[in-house]
């Protein structure tokens, strides 16, 4: 096998280095085998998907060669006495039916509403490469030899879905719910039914069902080319697709179906010898979680009550012996159900968790067998049944009543109430029962199971599988994964990467926010962002936290998105900003609707609506013609608004917060308000939090070593109990951080989606600021971050220099000022550390050759940079003292991303000198006052080619927060559009 530094890939473009490493480690994991894991983390833009199928698919055709070399040798060896050419084509025979397989699935990929999205777009993808075929030339017959051979071969993809997605019987389809359509095919292919499915594939449709698969491996299919394929040859694509899957050399499919031992076992997929490879696997462990949760309503429960008597009413003496018991039996459970829920409705309390013991002590209905009851609903299509006659019986009656009556369908309450019966058939040590009453009319509760450990349902894929890759744009941290996916793996057999980004390190500007004002490392300011719990609701902080976005969107251009700990922060903060302060000063609501459009994430909200506007606002804004900021007051929609964007108000795990693409002008500035810690004190994180403590607990007395084959020889002793108690409290409380931090990665990584994209990404909280902390953000996230010790004047002097440009102009300002010159960071990294020249007072911070400053004689200051030989640069700033009091701001051909910051501090004498904090920490800032710039509307429209003098009057300066002695004007023009 060649060196994996030597492998080409055939990737379709030439790949970047942190593609070749993330395809090179992804290669290794696959060929080492044996079980190995791979905990893979590629940022997303950086073709994520793309390496993932190149270096998948390299390898398996690589393998797959190999295999058929060794075939070729054996059959040789067995043969010597036959001719050449029948070696051959055993060989060949023999190299054609062996198999390797690639799974894959994606998260999101449900089998509800929505399902398919991700596997199309992975789909997508899977075209875009080409591989050289599986079978060596060498090993063809001589006149398959003769033939011009072709130097790719179609990768042979299958993409499995649910009967919902593939079903093309009319009669079926139209049933609509999947746990219906499921029961109904089924009774369909049962031997005492008349009218059988005609597209079942048997003896006399069994050519459609050969060419059904021929066609689905000829080409890269998705699951509207398998249904549109099947219901042109008329034989169902559910079944049929079966046909294709030995030959299939990458399944795709949803994680349901894949993480569901008995659902693979029904499509006949093997994963032993085979490789598992999930794509956005961030929420694995969620995706676990789902599949085997389950929960019931107490108004489901009275309906299915009703329904039950419907249906006895009506076939009650038809029953034989064992239907009418068993349907007594389901009954006996409903009731049981129902007193449990009645109990709990009548407890103080909105959540609480239950006791399995007393769900069915009801009507003696913890002594029925469930597997036994379950597997009769199940057999004999009873919940079909009963839903189906009755929703027959209840439209001829809403018929009969009304002449325009429509049909309405049941819903599927008997479904819900096996798939929640299924759920308490699971260990009770795995899982927990929780009641949560429902704000509803009239009051209604409902029964949840939550499985709290992913360990056992997902140690069937992790066991059996030649290898497992899990990848995702934000996979940190990995511990989670280790500890609670593959908690029994030796830590050989792990293999973990976090890649860097595609982009130029000057395309990411990254922030941590503690303050308003500049602090010193370590230490605590009065003015502190900390939007814990506890103290989130101050209103000072609020404010700070507005005024901080208003500067942001003073600064930053096209969009910006700001997240938040949960809807009804975000409620309680828009509240605060609609209140008027003062009766001469407008809302800070008003404020950012002056700045940029402004619209909100609303819980329940249609957010393709909200997504929708906000991409008018920024990419079309002459058409949005100023629509109303969401939430806003009448005053903010009526109000001229300068162009400057829109601003997004979203939630940190809401819907905009995943699977949205924010790139270029969309997302110029990503901002996450506060740690969004899960509430600690709920009933389901209780139980999840103890579950690991104990789980930990008894791992580390018993020996870390115990159950980790041959990587756990030798690990280490068992721990006291008191030393186990204390690490098992720490796994618990990492466990709750992590889940905190992915949900944070996750909103940062909605901005930069290619290698042209930048943008700035702003952390709201001191606590982001600790090591424990930084070290569970992404790699390239922390690579990109600067010391934020600077606080709101840092943070605006680097957006400044990443996000503005100068071009020139003139402004008359007060007779005592303070200029900064900060070279584009986004144009020379290098250039961005030339920062910090202060007049009148001393140049400060580290200067560069080339880089002079004037003496301060006569009445004007001066400083200018000279180039090498061959450049025409040259950027002044002069200061006049005299009565005009113009700085003006020049730049020469070439034009450079050139800002410039003044800060005006009136001075009752003029050889006061403002203090001024070191460069290194703060561009612009004085005596700790946090700025907020000043932008006439006449100044955005300055041209390189335009000169004016505008005397802006003292009144309109503006004041900075917490110094009324400290004025502020910035003058800033966006930077030209980057196609």
């Amino acid at each position: 096998m060649a060196s994996n530094t030597t492998i080409d890939f055939h990737h379709p473009y030439t790949p970047y280095d942190v593609q070749l490493n993330f395809m090179r480690t992804v290669y290794d994991v696959l060929e080492r085998g044996n079980g190995q894991v791979g905990i893979l983390e590629s940022p997303t833009g950086t073709g994520k998907s793309l390496s993932l199928i190149c270096a998948t698919l390299t390898w398996l055709r690589a393998h797959k060669r190999a295999r058929y070399e060794a075939s070729f040798d054996a059959t040789a060896a067995g043969m010597r006495d036959e001719p050449e050419w029948m070696v051959q084509a055993r060989a060949a025979a023999q190299a054609r039916g062996t198999g390797a397989a690639v799974g894959g699935a994606r998260e999101g990929d449900g089998e509800g509403e929505g399902e398919g999205t991700g596997l199309t777009q992975f789909i997508s993808e899977l075209r875009r490469p080409a591989f050289p075929p599986s079978i060596p030339t060498e090993m063809l017959s001589s006149n398959e030899k003769d033939e011009e051979q072709p130097t790719t071969e179609t990768v042979k993809q299958l993409p499995l879905s649910s009967r919902q997605k593939l079903c093309i019987n009319p009669s079926v389809v139209r049933l609509g719910s999947l746990s219906a359509i499921n029961d109904r095919c089924t009774e369909l292919q049962q031997s005492k039914t008349k009218d059988k499915c005609s597209f079942m594939p048997n003896t006399e449709n069994l050519k459609q069902a050969h060419d059904f698969r021929d066609a689905a491996l000829a080409t890269v299919p998705d699951i509207e080319d398998l249904h549109r394929i099947g219901k042109e040859l008329q034989v169902c694509p559910y079944y049929a697709s079966r046909t294709a899957i030995p030959g299939a050399e990458v399944i795709t499919l949803p994680y349901p179906l894949l993480l569901q031992k008995n659902a693979r076992d029904a499509l006949g997929i093997k994963l032993e010898g085979n490789v598992v490879i999930i794509d956005e696997a961030h929420n694995v462990m969620d995706a676990v979680a789902n599949v085997y949760a389950a929960e019931i309503c107490l108004s489901e429960l009275r309906r299915a009550r009703q329904m039950l008597s419907i249906y006895v009413k009506r076939f009650g003496k038809k029953l034989k012996g064992e239907n009418r018991v068993m349907i007594a039996q389901v009954g006996k459970v409903v009731e049981s159900l129902s007193a449990c829920l009645n109990e709990q409705l009548n407890i103080k309390g909105d959540q609480g968790i239950v006791d399995p013991n007393t769900v069915l002590k009801a009507r003696g209905a913890d002594q029925i067998n469930l597997y036994q009851l379950i597997k009769y609903i199940q057999d004999s299509k009873l919940a079909y049944k009963i839903e189906s006659y009755v929703s027959h019986a209840e439209n001829q009656e809403e018929s009969s009543s009304s002449a325009h009556g429509k049909p309405s369908p049941s819903t599927p309450v008997l479904h819900t109430l096996v798939s929640f019966l299924t759920a308490l058939t699971n260990l009770s040590s795995e899982g927990r029962i929780f009641s949560e009453k429902l704000a509803t009319t009239p009051p209604d509760i409902k029964l949840s199971y939550l499985l709290l450990s992913p360990t056992n349902a997902f140690s069937s894929i992790a066991s059996s599988a030649r290898a497992v890759i899990l990848a995702g744009g934000t996979m940190s941290p990995f511990e989670d994964y280790k500890a609670h996916l593959f908690p029994s793996f030796p830590t050989d057999k792990i293999t973990t990467l976090s890649c860097g980004h595609v982009i130029p390190s000057s395309n990411l500007f990254g922030w941590t926010l503690a303050s308003t004002t500049p602090t010193t490392p370590g230490t605590t300011n009065a003015d502190s962002f900390e939007f814990s719990f506890q103290k989130r609701r101050e209103p000072g902080m609020i404010r700070q936290l507005g005024l901080a976005l208003l500067n942001i969107c003073s600064v930053v251009p096209d969009g910006v998105v700001v997240f938040f700990p949960s809807h009804g922060y975000l409620d309680e903060v828009v509240a605060a900003w609609q209140t008027q302060e003062t009766p001469t000063q407008p809302p800070l609501w008003d404020r950012l609707a002056g700045k940029k459009a402004v619209f909100r994430e609303t819980k329940g909200g249609v957010s393709e609506d909200v997504l929708q506007q906000y991409s008018d606002a920024i990419l079309f804004p002459a058409a949005a013609a100023a629509p109303p900021s969401l939430g806003g007051s009448q005053q903010a929609a009526t109000k001229p608004r300068r162009p400057g964007g829109a601003l997004l108000l979203s939630v940190v795990g809401g819907k905009l917060s995943e699977g949205i693409n924010f790139s270029d002008r969309l997302g110029r500035c990503v901002v996450v308000v506060g740690l969004p810690y899960a509430n600690i004190n709920s009933p389901d994180w209780k139980a999840r939090l103890e579950y690991i403590e104990a789980t930990e607990m008894e791992r580390l007395m018993e020996g870390e070593g115990k159950g980790k084959g041959e990587g756990g020889v030798g690990g280490a002793p068992p721990r006291g109990e008191a030393e186990a108690r204390a690490l098992a409290k720490q796994a618990a409380r990492d466990f709750y951080e992590n889940a905190c931090m992915r949900a944070v990665n996750q909103s940062i990584g909605r901005a930069i989606r290619h290698r042209a994209d930048y943008a700035a990404v702003v952390l709201v909280d001191r606590r982001f600021a600790t090591e424990r902390i930084k070290g569970k953000l992404p790699g390239w996230i922390r690579a990109g971050m600067e010391e934020g010790a600077g606080g709101l004047p840092g943070l605006l002097g680097g957006l400044d220099a990443s996000e503005t440009t100068y071009l020139g102009g003139v402004l008359a300002c007060h007779p005592m000022a303070t200029l900064y010159l900060t070279p584009s960071k986004r144009r020379s990294r290098k250039a961005a550390s030339l920062c910090g020249f202060s007049f009148p007072v001393t140049v400060g911070g580290d200067t560069e050759d080339g880089w002079t400053a004037g003496d301060g004689s006569g009445s004007a200051w001066k400083l200018s940079r000279t180039s090498g030989a061959g450049e025409d640069r040259r950027y002044s700033a002069v200061v006049e003292r005299e009565s005009s009091s113009i700085v003006q701001l020049e730049s020469r051909s070439p034009p450079i991303l050139l800002q410039a910051v003044l800060l005006l501090r009136p001075s009752p004498t003029a050889s006061t000198s403002p203090h001024l904090p070191d460069a290194k920490r703060s561009r612009f800032a004085a005596d700790g006052g946090s700025v907020e710039p000043v932008i006439a509307g006449a100044m955005t429209s300055w041209t390189r080619d335009m000169t004016r003098q505008e005397v802006v009057p003292k009144e309109s300066w503006g004041s900075p927060l917490g110094n009324p002695n400290l004025t502020s004007l910035a003058l800033r023009r966006h930077p030209p559009e980057i196609t």
